[in-house]
Order: structure tokens, then C-alpha cells, then sequence
């Protein structure tokens, strides 16, 4: 999972620009992650409002921080009731393993594949719609 670049899948679908100040918190919880201080991400975003065109973002970076923090229930907990999102996909299938439940971890490295194909797919071929 690549936690410097967070998915911006659903940013696209919200109209709503992000404030200035969610782009610098959102900034700093990345380089919080990157410094491996995650306990003090999860205090950050516990205290910021992470609703808006970031929210997926903070979320993916959120289940993160739990798995590394060994939260691995909570970090599957939040995955399962976010939107489908490769990065959150491979959270919450790295939770799963870590856990020992390798057959639901292995379903979920194979959905991300899946969703990472179609978007690929997507913006290899502007005029389809799979749906």
C-alpha cells in the first residue's frame, strides 16, 4: 500500500473543494505515518473533522495506523464499513492475516487486484462504463 499518495477516488464524486486547513492536516497525518508515529496520527485525526472530499483518505490512513498499532479488530471494523477502495482493501486484508484468517486475507488481496484493474481499465478506455 502506498500511504504517501491516499486515494482520492471518492474526492472526484464531492464537489466541494477541502479547506486549506484539511489539506495541511492531511499532509501532516501522512508524514506522521511516514515517521512511523502512529499513535500520534491516530490522536490527530481523532480530533480533526474528516468529513468531506478527504474522508476516505483520513479513513484509509486511520485503519493504517490500527493495523500497525495492532488494533487489527478495529482497523478491519473500520475497513468493512468504508467505501471499497483498493488502499482500504489491502488494510483490511493485511488485518485479516495478520490475525491468522489467511483465506479471507487472500479474498481480499484478490478483490483490490480486481478493483485495481478496473480502474485501470477505466482510464485506459474513457468511453466505457461498467456499469
Amino acid at each position: 500500500m502506498c500511504i504517501r499518495c491516499p486515494p482520492r477516488q471518492s474526492a472526484a464524486l464531492d464537489p466541494t473543494p477541502p479547506s486549506p486547513l484539511q489539506e495541511v492536516e492531511l499532509c501532516r497525518c501522512v508524514a506522521l505515518v511516514n515517521l512511523s508515529k502512529y499513535k500520534e496520527c491516530l490522536d490527530a485525526i481523532q480530533k480533526l473533522d474528516t468529513a468531506g472530499p478527504h474522508k476516505a483518505s483520513f479513513g484509509t490512513i486511520e485503519a493504517y495506523c490500527l493495523y500497525k498499532t495492532e488494533s487489527l479488530d478495529k482497523a478491519i471494523a473500520l475497513a468493512e464499513g468504508a467505501e471499497q477502495e483498493e488502499a482500504m482493501i489491502q488494510v483490511k486484508a493485511q488485518a485479516l492475516y495478520r490475525q491468522g484468517r489467511f483465506l479471507e486475507a487472500v479474498a481480499g488481496f484478490k478483490d483490490a487486484k480486481e478493483l485495481m484493474n478496473m480502474v485501470q481499465y477505466n482510464l485506459s478506455n474513457p468511453r466505457s462504463n461498467p456499469l
